[in-house]
C-alpha cells in the first residue's frame, strides 16, 4: 500500500504562506498605527513648516 502525500503539501504550504503574510500585515499595520499616534503632531507641524516654506502665507 502507498500513500502519497504530495497532494496535500501545497495547499498546507499555501495556507501557512497566507498565515505568515496576515501576521506580517498586523504587525506592519501596528507599526504605523502605533508611529502615527506618538509622532503624528510631529508630522503635521513639520509638513506645516515645509508648506510655508514653499507657499509663505
Amino acid at each position: 500500500m502507498k500513500i502519497s502525500l504530495q497532494s496535500s503539501a501545497p495547499t498546507s504550504q499555501r495556507g501557512i504562506s497566507a498565515i505568515e503574510y496576515l501576521v506580517l500585515a498586523v504587525v506592519v499595520i501596528g507599526a504605523i498605527a502605533t508611529a502615527a499616534g506618538l509622532f503624528g503632531g510631529d508630522i503635521s507641524a513639520a509638513f506645516t513648516a515645509l508648506g510655508d516654506l514653499i507657499n509663505p502665507p
